[in-house]
């Protein structure tokens, strides 16, 4: 059988029937809905408890009605010509539609609706002209030209505009037994079918139909119209899309925008300049938002990192004050913070598999790999290394991208150079970088003080979300282990000058 779903005027759709319009899922909607507004932004999100009201009110209104694990099919589609049909009620949203008489609408629009629905005395479908075309559309029709009376060139270039090739291809005859005609560079055609059901009724063998029918869109092309509504929200929902804000680390919020679902971070410095300290609150501070993570250190014991955690936590030197151990431990553990239990090297594909278990048993959105040169083993040249790095950070971006779960990990630089770490630096090849959503660098600098010294900062070295670059200054607590709450002690005056100098120099970039 050949549907018309494919086929395009350049106007619209050009229906001979007007009840294909219930097929044009990919185009348009199931039917033109009732309401006539269509708001910019749902108003009327999914709500988990949707699926309770909408069988009460069947209940009060006395409607017989059965349940499936995404819809409520309701007997109330009635006329005098033809039994009642059911009509299809979504969970989620109360959508609904039925296949008998192609009325279609929200929730709102059916509870409005139901006197009318349950009244009347004819099938909407029954009174419709065979053929209900616009005069535009009627105009197109007359002007089309029969396949007979076409150019074979012509045909053939129509033809691959559809998808079909020498491969997948529709023969004269087919094309000429479905009355298809060709307006311009387009493909016209009358509606034929049968739904499924009537197929059934009327004795065809369904397999057969199945198994002889193939797709002609190709689902890897998209047209502007499939994400026009995703541009829409994104530009009228910017702080939402940004993702979730860091509380303790205001400066990488007003240069990443926030923490989104499904990117891959890369972050990485100088042997001995903090990354793990770093990415312990860094994470810490987004999981005391709710977002549920899971962190995999191969390199410090899992007690060893927690303990850090807690310090940062309480923000005390839990060692001098025990007393309120017991109250913040209590309290730490509360939050949905995952450990892997991964100590040295260890396989990618075991590595994998935990993550994939904690992202559907525990809902994790972020999965923390500290870090990569632990799962890259040492029986390899330089080639086959990169190779290995390069597959491993394949299969964590695949992971990042088909789970929506964001991953950070932390690789070594290559080489550690005195005027600061550059993405180069990275080890390993260039496909790093280029996977990579966002880059973090921990920059060390040597102050010029007589009691020497240094100073850090972190630089976003790549945003791919809105591509703004900088850097702000790491001040290091080394009573609560943490980056995020600089103070001066009178042991630090004496270098609180070149601090001063040095984040006077390294301002964030706009």
């Amino acid at each position: 059988m050949l549907s018309a779903l494919i086929f395009r005027s350049t106007s619209n759709y050009l229906f001979v029937n007007p009840s294909i319009k219930q097929l044009f899922h990919s185009f348009n909607s199931i039917n033109a809905p009732l309401s006539v507004k269509q708001p910019l932004i749902d108003p009327n999100p999914p709500l988990v408890g949707q699926a309770i009201e909408i069988k009460e009110f069947l209940r009060q209104n006395s409607i017989s009605f059965d349940e499936s694990w995404t819809c409520i099919k309701a007997l109330c589609c009635r006329s005098t010509n033809k039994p009642s049909g059911f009509i299809h009620i979504g969970k989620e949203r109360g959508d609904f539609a039925c296949l008998k008489c192609a009325t279609s609408g929200t929730w709102e629009d059916f509870k409005s609706q139901l006197q009318n629905l349950r009244s009347r005395t004819f099938c909407p479908k029954a009174s419709l002209p065979l053929i209900l075309l616009p005069d535009e559309e009627r105009d197109i029709w007359g002007k089309s030209k029969a396949i007979a009376d076409c150019d074979k060139d012509v045909l053939d270039i129509t033809l691959s505009r559809y998808g079909f090739n020498e491969e997948y291809t529709l023969s004269t005859d087919t094309l000429q037994r479905y009355g298809l005609r060709i307006y311009q560079d387009q493909l016209i055609a009358p509606f034929y079918p049968m739904n499924a059901q009537g197929a059934f009724m009327s004795g065809h063998n369904l397999k057969t139909i199945m198994n002889e029918s193939f797709a002609v869109i190709n689902k890897c092309i998209e047209q502007f119209d499939t994400f026009r509504d995703l541009i829409r929200d994104e530009l009228l929902q910017r702080t939402r899309f940004a993702g979730l804000t860091w509380q303790r680390f205001p400066m990488l919020t007003q240069i990443l925008k926030g923490h989104r679902a499904g990117e891959l971070t890369v972050l990485t410095g100088s042997t001995g300049c903090g990354k793990t300290t770093f990415l312990s609150e860094y994470s810490l501070d987004l999981c005391l938002q709710g977002l549920s993570t899971l962190f995999g250190s191969f390199e410090i014991q899992t007690h060893r990192l927690a303990k850090v955690m807690l310090t940062q936590y309480s923000g005390l030197n839990l060692s001098k004050n025990m007393d309120a151990f017991d109250k913040f431990a209590d309290q730490f553990a509360r939050i949905p913070m995952f450990f892997m239990t991964f100590h040295g090297q260890e396989s990618i594909d075991k590595v994998i598999h935990t993550m994939g278990n904690a992202v559907a048993i525990h809902d994790i959105k972020h999965v923390i790999i500290d870090n990569l040169q632990f799962m890259m083993g040492m029986d390899y040249s330089n080639g086959d290394r990169f190779f290995k790095q390069d597959t491993l950070i394949h299969r964590f971006r695949n992971f990042a991208t088909n789970n929506k779960c964001h991953v950070t990990i932390v690789i070594h630089p290559r080489k550690e150079e005195d005027e600061g770490l550059t993405i180069s630096s990275i080890f390993g090849s260039a496909k790093v970088s280029q996977e990579s959503d966002n880059i973090l660098i921990i920059q060390q600098k040597k102050l010029s003080t007589a009691n020497g010294g240094n100073i850090k900062y972190l630089q976003v070295a790549k945003n791919r979300f809105d591509g703004q670059l900088g850097r702000f200054a790491l001040r290091f607590d080394k009573e609560r282990l943490s980056f995020s709450r600089p103070a001066f002690s009178r042991d630090d005056s004496n270098i609180e000058s070149d601090d001063h100098e040095l984040r006077q120099s390294i301002p964030v970039e706009q």
